[in-house]
Formats: C-alpha cells, sequence, structure tokens
C-alpha cells in the first residue's frame, strides 16, 4: 500500500506542480523529474518524443524515451485519447512533434520487447509550466461533503475532493457537467496540487474532466411520458441524463395518485402511495422504499443505485430516474429508444 501511495505522489511531481507553503503534513509537488506510476488501473511514464509512425495521417505508434525507463514504444488506436492538458480539451494529433514531451498513461501490460511496447490509454501534452497537468483517473466510491463531493479513486490510492469552486466539464461534449454527473465507473482528468501525506492521499481538485466513452447508437436525449400505457404528459418530457431516462418526480407521481412532500432541510422528497413510500435526497444516488405507515407494515428494500441521483432543475423541481418507480414498488418502467417513450405503469 505504502509503495502505491509513494508512486502516486511520484506521478503528481513530475508534472511540475507550483505549491504554496502548506503544513508539514502535506506533499509540496513542486519539483520536477521522471518515474512511473505503478496503479491497477493504469500505468504513467513521462518522456519525450523519439518518434512517430502514422497511418492515414493518424499515429500508430509514438516511440518515447524516459530517463527512467528507456524508450517505451506506445501503440495508439481509435480509443486513445489525446488532451491538451493547458486548455482541457482534446488535443490535435498533428499538434505532437518529435522532440516533445508528453505524458502517457498506459497499460500495465508491456512485451518483453526491445524497445518494450505497450497501449497507450491517453497522452497528455501541453502542460503549463505554472500549473499541474492532468491525472487520469478511475471513480471509485462517491460520498456527499458539505460543500460538494469526495471519491476514492479506484485504485485506492487517492481521495479527491470537489466543490462549487471546481471548474468541470465534458472531455468530448459541449454539455453543462454537474458534481452529481460524476458516477462510480467514470474515468475523469484531474488537475490538483497539494496532496496530504496520507494513505490514501488526498487532494482538491481544481478542474474536473468528465470521460464519458461514446455510445455506438445515439439514444434520444428526450423522451415522451406515457402513464398506465395510454395517458401521455402533453409537452412534458423525460431527459436523459448519465445515460439514464430522469422524469419529473412531483408531475408523474401525483398523476399516479401518490403524494409527494418536500423537505427543505434535508433537500429530500417523499413520494408516496397506498402501500409504500420512498424519500430521495438530492444528490445520492441511493434509492430506498419502506411500507407507507398507515399499513401498520414494517421492513424495506435494500439500497439501489440507478445510475444518476436526483437533482434540483433552474424550475425548483425534482428529478429521478423513470426506474425508481419499480423501486417504490407497484410500478413498472418501459423505455423505449425507438420511440422515444418511457411508459411508467401500474403492475
Amino acid at each position: 500500500m505504502k509503495k502505491l501511495f509513494a508512486a502516486v505522489l511520484s506521478a503528481s511531481m513530475i508534472c511540475g506542480v507550483s505549491i504554496p507553503a502548506v503544513a508539514v503534513d502535506t506533499v509540496d509537488t513542486a519539483q520536477s523529474g521522471e518515474t512511473a506510476m505503478q496503479a491497477a488501473d493504469r500505468e504513467l511514464a513521462y518522456g519525450t518524443i523519439v518518434s512517430i509512425k502514422t497511418e492515414n495521417d493518424t499515429p500508430s505508434q509514438i516511440l518515447i524515451r524516459s530517463q527512467a525507463e528507456g524508450e517505451i514504444l506506445l501503440q495508439i488506436d481509435t480509443s486513445t485519447i489525446l488532451l491538451d492538458s493547458g486548455s482541457g480539451i482534446p488535443g490535435n494529433w498533428t499538434d505532437l512533434k518529435e522532440g516533445d514531451s508528453i505524458y502517457a498513461f498506459h497499460s500495465p501490460a508491456m512485451t518483453s520487447s526491445i524497445p518494450p511496447q505497450t497501449t497507450a490509454e491517453a497522452i497528455v501534452y501541453n502542460v503549463p509550466q505554472d500549473a499541474g497537468c492532468a491525472m487520469l483517473y478511475n471513480v471509485g466510491e462517491i460520498e456527499t461533503t458539505d460543500d460538494g463531493i469526495r471519491f476514492l479513486t479506484s485504485d485506492g490510492s487517492m481521495y479527491i475532493s470537489a466543490n462549487q469552486d471546481t471548474t468541470l466539464s465534458s472531455l468530448y461534449t459541449k454539455e453543462q457537467v454537474t458534481l452529481q454527473d460524476i458516477q462510480k465507473g467514470d474515468r475523469v482528468f484531474a488537475w490538483y496540487s497539494t496532496v496530504l501525506e496520507s494513505y490514501p492521499g488526498q487532494t482538491y481538485a481544481s478542474k474536473l474532466v468528465l470521460i464519458r466513452e461514446e455510445s455506438d447508437t445515439e439514444k434520444p436525449s428526450q423522451y415522451s411520458i406515457v402513464l398506465d400505457h395510454d395517458m401521455a404528459l402533453g409537452d412534458e418530457k423525460a431527459v436523459r441524463k448519465n445515460d439514464v431516462v430522469m422524469v419529473p418526480m412531483r408531475t408523474v407521481a401525483e398523476t399516479l395518485g401518490c403524494t409527494v412532500t418536500w423537505d427543505e432541510e434535508t433537500q429530500s422528497a417523499t413520494m408516496t402511495n397506498d402501500t409504500r413510500t420512498m424519500t430521495v435526497t438530492i444528490g445520492s444516488d441511493s434509492y430506498v422504499s419502506a411500507a407507507a405507515p398507515e399499513t401498520g407494515m414494517i421492513g424495506m428494500t435494500s439500497p439501489t443505485s440507478l445510475g444518476c441521483a436526483p437533482y434540483v432543475d433552474d424550475a425548483y423541481r425534482t428529478w429521478i430516474p423513470a426506474e425508481a418507480f419499480t423501486v417504490l414498488g407497484g410500478y413498472e418502467v418501459n423505455i423505449d429508444d425507438a420511440t422515444a417513450t418511457v411508459d411508467i405503469y401500474t403492475a
């Protein structure tokens, strides 16, 4: 564990981060050097481009030379990400030239050939000297904090906190990103400076760029809402968020005959039908239903993650996954991408 954390700290050091004065229990990452980060998901190598082999005007191989590891041949394919660390947006492969310094996140699997070969997951370049470079992580467990979120990276090496001051964006789209959009299993680029010397390490992200896999089949962004197979909700639309179909909670629930209440203090909403009740909390992707108090029964379902946390829009409406009605109990949900329709009906 300690060896892994030391490698994570070393990876921060090679990015040339400028650090303000901090307490003695933090690590100053202002130094620079060359090393490799060993982690479960990927490794990180820093080096200078020796040569670039292209096919159809796109790099297929990049040979780099690192003082720490010697030469490494990076295999480039269509899934390899090229990130401009200065701007936080996808780069242009034509920007890379022999002699440039790059950071390569690559597969831990490497051939025993000379030079060793491995597949590049991401190439990061154009790192400003007065700022840290982007680090690539997989998101593990997420928790809500008083002012935002904190997540553990999937390799267990780092806790990364983010709040309203963290700059958020999506790598491939112009859609607005919120902290609630970040889900377990996502990949993110994170910019940070100071790392608390503990295990796992702890840091605050000044910037996060969310990476989402691009689907081969484009799914609708909006869906017509139908209740009990034939009751259309007029112009009311469901929306797709984090690949989850979300519906306006009060509108749908009350039309189905449920009662809905809102608790401002806890930022939670409760919907209740004749037999079951469910309380959802803004920002928490955890859905549990219990027997309604008037039934005199006890018992509740196990917490269920539906892939997207409830949120409140600009019109102060609470949105929940359509599938939350199946957790409440007594309802089924059918989502038809072909017709862009979501049907919530009594089971």
